[in-house]
């Protein structure tokens, strides 16, 4: 246990010190809420996603090969690439199967968002953590006023308030960027490293070596459509 929360930087822990607390919370609110998750993971690995989400790890875990005997990998990413994998080609995956047009527009929106400017700012950030303190403070701020954010942009009558919680949030964000510069400039040499590097490239250059195997997926998914259209088609008319 020790080991792996050593794993984890500060923010990670106050994250998931504050997501124990808030599903404690839930659970004694509603105590069918167990039942509630379990039917949702249950549906998140049906047969057909079973394998999609098995072809990906597959996938990726081919990647990752290729970049480990090419020494452009090592074990030191790979929480970085636990990362990538979750909230990165997990999420594209699924929607490569509802894209209409898996065409070069597509592709071209892939690679835009894969090597977007802003996925340095986000590498530093996640760098630099504050004392555990003050990311359990941080934490849960952030969080309430992006769920206040999503929730007042919906609806005209909040733009007063959606007006004020945008500015908060640039607030926050500035201040947090003043917080990854300061820390930055006062130790450079430790922020040119190999490990750090490799950290920051690893989710544009894992991302466009993803696009063939979504490519793949779009393609599966639309024959399995096609599939299932033919056999409904063919019932109906031997009835």
């Amino acid at each position: 246990m020790i080991a792996v929360l050593d794993f984890l930087n500060n923010r990670e822990k106050a994250s998931l010190i504050w997501g124990f607390f808030v599903i404690v919370y839930v659970w004694r609110k509603d105590h069918s809420i167990g039942g509630s998750l379990l039917q949702v993971v249950r549906s998140m690995f049906a047969p057909k996603l079973s394998l999609m989400w098995a072809a990906a790890a597959g996938y990726s875990t081919v990647i990752v090969f290729a970049a480990y005997e090419a020494r452009l990998w090592h074990a030191t990413a790979i929480k970085e690439t636990v990362y990538w994998f979750v909230g990165t080609a997990a999420v594209l995956t699924a929607n490569a199967g509802a894209t209409r047009r898996f065409d070069r527009a597509y592709a071209k929106r892939l690679a835009r968002k894969a090597l977007r400017v802003t996925i340095i700012i986000e590498f530093l950030v996640n760098l630099y953590m504050m004392p555990l303190v003050a990311e359990l403070v941080f934490v849960p701020l952030v969080a309430t006023f992006v769920v206040m954010q999503v929730v007042t942009e919906s609806d005209p009558k909040f733009a007063a308030v959606n007006k004020f919680v945008d500015g908060t949030l640039i607030l926050i964000g500035f201040g947090l960027m003043v917080w990854v510069i300061v820390n930055a400039l006062s130790d450079v040499d430790d922020l040119v490293t190999r490990e750090h590097a490799e950290g920051l490239l690893l989710v544009p250059a894992f991302t466009l070596a993803f696009v063939p195997f979504l490519y793949g997926m779009w393609k599966w998914s639309k024959w399995d459509q096609e599939r299932v259209m033919r056999r409904w088609r063919e019932a109906k008319a031997a009835a």
